[in-house]
């Protein structure tokens, strides 16, 4: 069982490295078997398909920003913008980490259709949809009239989240100014 560890491993980390680099849509498995250094055919013995691969680290790595998002919520010591700006911050952290596949959970989750390679955008619509959720609670736990109701809760906190995506692929290495001026746009 350690040899099959060992492999899977090695899948998920080569995959990983291929799927930031060129996205879900672009990879291809025999670059993915190549870089892990095994056949093409032993990837299918530990998963069905390439959205099945890729579903498995986008999972993994995206428990990392819910575990994240999810500290900040429960910490009642800070006020809801350094929640919300937390937020922003671990998404952001997780676009700027891999930009190609953001690209790609944003084009399926916004358009509502598989890539040509495959994928389910429902999945993709969850992930966009969560986040979300998680700022428009934090909005509507600040008290402010103007986030009684949902649907402008929904639509501002909509607006944060695309605006943190395209600061985080636009402007990589501006993470502190990118966060500084999301933080200028939420009314005090």
């Amino acid at each position: 069982m350690a040899g099959s560890d060992a492999i899977a491993s090695s899948i998920l980390r080569a995959a990983d490295q291929v799927f930031r680099e060129s996205g879900f849509e672009r990879a291809e498995m025999r670059t993915i078997a190549q870089r892990a250094g095994i056949a093409v055919g032993t990837i299918y013995n530990y998963f069905p398909n390439k959205w099945g691969l890729f579903l498995k680290i986008l999972y993994d790595k995206w428990d990392k920003v819910e575990q994240r998002v999810l500290a900040l919520r429960a910490d009642t010591g800070i006020d809801w913008r350094k929640r919300i700006t937390g937020i922003l911050e671990a998404q952001m952290g997780y676009v700027t980490e891999n930009t190609p596949i953001w690209t790609e959970i944003e084009a399926m989750a916004t358009s509502g259709q598989r890539l040509p390679a495959g994928g389910d955008p429902a999945v993709m619509r969850q992930v966009i949809d969560w986040l979300i959720g998680q700022v428009a609670e934090v909005l509507g736990e600040s008290g402010r009239p103007e986030w009684k109701k949902p649907a402008t809760r929904d639509r501002y906190a909509l607006t944060l989240i695309a605006s943190a995506g395209a600061l985080a692929r636009r402007h990589p290495k501006a993470g502190r100014e990118n966060l500084t001026f999301l933080d200028s746009i939420i009314p005090a």
